[in-house]
């Protein structure tokens, strides 16, 4: 099961806001299939750093269901990495132009 996204960030946190696969992945196997055998999502073990509720993984590499509402479903990121990599005028993008702020 793949569901495709359209945004830059990669699908990981996505999957684990409960946006797409992650979601529709507890709902078979909770409530259709009972199992999670062919259920096969994607981990990106990266941009972690920039989340503050990051997701959590078990001893067999799946992905853990949330206990806590703030823990794993959340996309929520640190303001810090929002000022830096905050698309057109975030520092990293005014940076790499040179200075130059867009108007938006």
């Amino acid at each position: 099961m793949r569901v495709c996204h359209p945004s830059q960030v990669s699908i990981d946190r996505y999957v684990e806001s409960g946006d797409c696969d992650s979601v529709l992945s507890v709902i078979d196997y909770v409530a259709i299939s009972g199992t999670m055998e062919r259920n096969v999502l994607e981990f990106a073990d990266h941009l972690h750093e920039h989340f503050l509720y990051r997701c959590t993984m078990n001893d067999r590499g799946r992905y853990n269901v949330p206990s806590n509402p703030k823990e794993g479903y959340s996309i929520e990121m640190y303001k810090e990495s929002i000022a830096e990599y905050e698309w057109p005028n975030g520092s990293y993008w005014v940076g790499a132009r040179g200075g130059k702020v867009l108007s938006t």
